[in-house]
Protein backbone atom coordinates (compact mmCIF):
# COMPACT_ATOMS: atom_id res chain seq x y z
CA UNK A 1 0.00 0.00 0.00
CA UNK A 2 3.01 2.35 0.85
CA UNK A 3 4.21 1.65 -2.73
CA UNK A 4 1.16 2.63 -4.31
CA UNK A 5 0.78 5.65 -2.34
CA UNK A 6 4.29 6.87 -3.71
CA UNK A 7 3.48 5.76 -7.28
CA UNK A 8 0.07 7.66 -6.93
CA UNK A 9 2.10 10.44 -5.31
CA UNK A 10 4.61 10.62 -8.24
CA UNK A 11 2.07 10.54 -11.24
CA UNK A 12 0.07 13.67 -9.42
CA UNK A 13 3.34 15.68 -9.89
CA UNK A 14 4.35 14.31 -13.32
CA UNK A 15 0.86 15.80 -14.95
CA UNK A 16 2.07 19.50 -13.43
CA UNK A 17 5.16 19.30 -14.86
CA UNK A 18 5.42 21.66 -18.08
CA UNK A 19 9.05 22.12 -18.61
CA UNK A 20 12.02 21.21 -21.36
CA UNK A 21 13.99 19.93 -19.24
CA UNK A 22 11.73 17.76 -17.56
CA UNK A 23 10.06 14.33 -19.15
CA UNK A 24 6.32 14.75 -19.84
CA UNK A 25 3.50 12.07 -18.97
CA UNK A 26 0.99 12.31 -21.38
CA UNK A 27 -1.70 9.69 -20.10
CA UNK A 28 -1.86 7.22 -16.85
CA UNK A 29 -4.11 4.26 -17.88
CA UNK A 30 -5.01 2.31 -14.70
CA UNK A 31 -6.49 -1.47 -16.01
CA UNK A 32 -8.58 -1.52 -13.23
CA UNK A 33 -6.92 -4.49 -11.58
CA UNK A 34 -3.41 -4.13 -10.96
CA UNK A 35 -1.83 -2.72 -13.14
CA UNK A 36 -1.04 1.37 -13.97
CA UNK A 37 0.28 2.33 -17.51
CA UNK A 38 1.84 5.56 -17.97
CA UNK A 39 2.52 7.18 -21.43
CA UNK A 40 5.23 9.16 -21.48
CA UNK A 41 7.27 11.17 -23.66
CA UNK A 42 9.95 8.75 -26.04
CA UNK A 43 13.36 10.13 -25.12
CA UNK A 44 15.96 8.65 -28.52
CA UNK A 45 18.56 10.08 -27.81
CA UNK A 46 20.17 7.91 -24.97
CA UNK A 47 21.90 8.68 -21.89
CA UNK A 48 24.09 11.42 -21.48
CA UNK A 49 27.17 9.42 -20.60
CA UNK A 50 26.27 6.26 -23.18
CA UNK A 51 29.07 5.73 -25.50
CA UNK A 52 27.66 6.27 -28.71
CA UNK A 53 26.73 9.80 -27.05
CA UNK A 54 30.81 10.67 -26.56
CA UNK A 55 33.47 11.72 -28.62
CA UNK A 56 35.17 8.82 -30.54
CA UNK A 57 38.16 7.67 -27.97
CA UNK A 58 36.68 9.03 -25.09
CA UNK A 59 35.16 8.29 -21.99
CA UNK A 60 33.79 11.57 -20.79
CA UNK A 61 31.95 14.82 -22.19
CA UNK A 62 33.89 17.64 -23.26
CA UNK A 63 34.46 20.89 -20.86
CA UNK A 64 31.62 22.59 -22.45
CA UNK A 65 29.25 19.73 -23.23
CA UNK A 66 29.38 19.16 -19.30
CA UNK A 67 28.91 22.88 -18.90
CA UNK A 68 25.93 22.73 -21.08
CA UNK A 69 24.48 19.27 -19.27
CA UNK A 70 24.82 20.97 -16.09
CA UNK A 71 23.43 23.98 -17.10
CA UNK A 72 20.13 22.10 -17.97
CA UNK A 73 20.01 20.05 -15.20
CA UNK A 74 19.84 23.31 -12.45
CA UNK A 75 17.33 24.50 -15.20
CA UNK A 76 15.18 21.70 -14.45
CA UNK A 77 16.09 21.12 -11.18
CA UNK A 78 15.12 24.92 -10.54
CA UNK A 79 12.05 24.29 -11.39
CA UNK A 80 11.16 21.29 -9.86
CA UNK A 81 12.32 23.03 -6.76
CA UNK A 82 9.67 26.31 -7.09
CA UNK A 83 6.77 23.65 -7.33
CA UNK A 84 8.68 22.16 -3.68
CA UNK A 85 10.13 19.00 -5.56
CA UNK A 86 12.97 17.17 -4.80
CA UNK A 87 14.21 15.08 -7.20
CA UNK A 88 15.65 12.04 -4.98
CA UNK A 89 18.09 10.79 -7.63
CA UNK A 90 20.32 12.57 -10.15
CA UNK A 91 22.62 10.97 -11.73
CA UNK A 92 23.79 10.09 -14.99
CA UNK A 93 21.73 7.59 -15.78
CA UNK A 94 18.66 9.88 -15.93
CA UNK A 95 20.15 12.67 -17.93
CA UNK A 96 18.89 11.42 -21.44
CA UNK A 97 19.29 13.40 -24.69
CA UNK A 98 15.76 14.00 -26.76
CA UNK A 99 16.73 12.68 -29.76
CA UNK A 100 20.28 11.28 -31.44
CA UNK A 101 21.04 14.62 -33.06
CA UNK A 102 20.38 16.58 -29.70
CA UNK A 103 22.21 18.34 -27.36
CA UNK A 104 19.20 18.58 -25.00
CA UNK A 105 18.49 16.38 -22.56
CA UNK A 106 15.47 15.69 -20.31
CA UNK A 107 16.13 13.85 -16.59
CA UNK A 108 13.52 10.99 -15.73
CA UNK A 109 11.89 12.30 -12.75
CA UNK A 110 11.36 10.48 -9.22
CA UNK A 111 10.56 13.19 -6.81
CA UNK A 112 8.93 13.93 -3.60
CA UNK A 113 6.79 16.82 -2.69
Amino acid sequence: LKALDGITREIAIMKKLDHPNCVRLFEVIDDGASSVFLSMELLEGGEVLSPRNLPAGRNSLSESDARRVFQQLLLGLEYLHAFGICHRDVKPENLVYADARSTFWRPSLTGQR
